[in-house]
């Protein structure tokens, strides 16, 4: 079994949910008591939040950088981030580590293909939804992505930061993201 070195913490909620995920579906496909093989590198969100302007990447994406390289050394066979945004950094990151990085938009681009969607909606903090690295890929499989307009990116980036990231999505908040889609 290869080993999945894991960059979390981008959120805490997000790294939870990619941890079950993995140890679910191993468990479901290899039976008995198999989980995932992995080592996890989980950051102090406060210190690693990402910038809106692509322009301030460049310390982020260094931090990182070191993060995959210790789990590299680690004996990651592979790296994963726990979360959408941090793979803005992915392309300088794998110029700089000896192993791939699992791009979740390649997956997910793979993922829509195989299943004939041609047209998606990609929602997520405003880096995600306004940046190439996540719909550039999605388009290179000639699938359409659709965002919202500037205020409803806003809004939605605000739920992320302000409720999601702490395990929080109140019915104001739902309604209002609900409202704009």
């Amino acid at each position: 079994m290869k080993t999945l070195g894991l960059i979390g913490g981008t959120t805490w909620i997000s790294t939870a949910d990619y941890y079950r995920n993995l140890n679910q579906q191993i468990n479901e496909i290899l039976g008995g008591l198999n989980s995932a093989q992995l080592l996890l590198y989980s950051v102090n969100f406060e210190n690693y939040q990402p910038p809106v302007n692509p322009d301030e990447w460049r310390e982020l994406s260094k931090k990182f950088t070191g993060i995959a390289q210790k789990l590299e050394s680690a004996g990651a066979d592979c790296i994963v981030f726990c979360a959408n945004t941090p793979h803005m950094a992915a392309d300088y990151i794998q110029r700089n580590i000896g192993i791939p990085i699992i791009h979740i938009a390649e997956a997910a681009a793979n993922e829509i293909s195989a299943n004939r969607i041609q047209k998606v909606a990609l929602l997520g903090t405003r880096i995600t939804m306004e940046q190439d690295f996540f719909k550039s890929r999605l388009i290179n499989k000639q699938i359409e992505v659709l965002v919202p307009n500037a205020e409803d990116r806003q809004v939605i980036h605000n739920a992320v930061f302000n409720e999601m990231a702490k395990d929080i999505f109140s019915p104001r908040n739902k309604n209002k993201v609900y409202q704009h889609h």
